[in-house]
């Protein structure tokens, strides 16, 4: 609008902006600063970068139907990077809710789809760049132990820096020079950083606390979330296609969550605790029974092991006796 057409420029802003909202959350202690290595800035910085690049040019080169299939792979690049990378594998159920998440907004938002060579190029990228990004950060939470707002405070300088890089070469600088910008655009790109503020934020923290695939579950949430407010509120025209796209979607997503939270829910073996088992010593002490003090106190001290993994350990005729 208003003859702004620099989306990379803009998304340096929005990066600056994010990088702004989370240095005055710091200043008035929200959260505490936390510093690591910064090559893993650096990379995170250039996958994030990536991802959101290769989906703008994908759009620019597709059309609205193509640019949305290639959305719809990220689940799917997602489970095989992660097995590639990380050799994680999800059970059977979880592949089939995929599949029926999948499928079901594919039916009910792609319409006209028509590729070519180099919009496939963009499109594929952009998908790959995504998967590799939010599985990369969804690792610096994890190993480097930092929060959503620890990780966006000095990894958001380096995005800057990767995004103003690539707007060098995407976006006719000497035209933005030129450019005037009226005080509606400015409010306008005032409100798009705080929503870009918004959606970084809420992307770090949903990948930090759940799962990369978790995630990908979640923008497909969204859609349909669009889908159907377009649907009720303004009253657009629906097909038994759309119903059918939506109802299968949502069975999905159903199916996904019921899975995922019932494995959160696994109990855990009990341990106990060191006033219990001083207790029992005691008892045992009492009695003269050494054999029983030994036993208390090798398994007091001893570390708790999850049943699962003390299964997969053992061999066969193991498991059998």
């Amino acid at each position: 609008r208003d003859g702004f057409t620099f989306p990379t420029s803009l998304m340096v802003l929005h990066f600056l902006c994010t990088w702004a909202f989370v240095s005055i959350a710091e200043k008035m202690r929200w959260f505490t600063a936390k510093r690591i290595a910064w090559h893993r800035y650096a990379l995170l910085g250039a996958a994030q970068v990536g991802s959101v690049a290769f989906v703008n040019l994908s759009l620019m080169h597709n059309t609205v139907g193509t640019y949305q299939l290639f959305k719809f792979t990220n689940v799917l690049m997602t489970v095989l990077i992660e097995f590639a990378w990380l050799g994680k594998l999800y059970s059977t159920a979880i592949y089939a809710s995929l599949a029926v998440l999948v499928v079901g907004v594919s039916v009910a938002t792609v319409t006209q789809v028509a590729f070519s060579h180099l919009g496939l190029l963009f499109g594929m990228c952009g998908s790959v760049a995504t998967a590799i990004y939010q599985i990369y950060n969804k690792r610096v939470q994890t190993e480097c132990e930092v929060s959503a707002l620890q990780l966006l405070q000095y990894e958001q300088p380096f995005t800057t820096l990767w995004a103003a890089i690539f707007a060098c070469f995407s976006d006719d600088l000497s035209k933005l020079a030129h450019t005037s910008i009226s005080q509606s655009l400015a409010i306008e790109i005032f409100i798009s950083c705080v929503f870009a503020f918004g959606v970084n934020l809420s992307c770090y923290l949903i990948i930090g606390k759940t799962s990369p695939l978790t995630y990908s579950v979640v923008g497909h949430v969204k859609t349909i979330g669009v889908l159907v407010i377009g649907f009720v509120a303004f009253h657009e025209q629906t097909t038994t296609k759309h119903m059918l796209g939506l109802m299968l979607a949502f069975a999905g997503i159903v199916w996904y969550t019921h899975l995922s939270t019932a494995g959160s829910r696994k109990p855990m073996p009990p341990v106990a605790s060191p006033t219990t088992a001083s207790a029992r010593l005691s008892t045992a002490a009492s009695r003269d029974d050494a054999s029983e003090a030994v036993a208390i106190i090798m398994h007091s001290s001893a570390p708790s092991v999850d049943d699962d993994a003390v299964a997969t350990s053992m061999t066969p005729k193991q498991r059998a006796d």
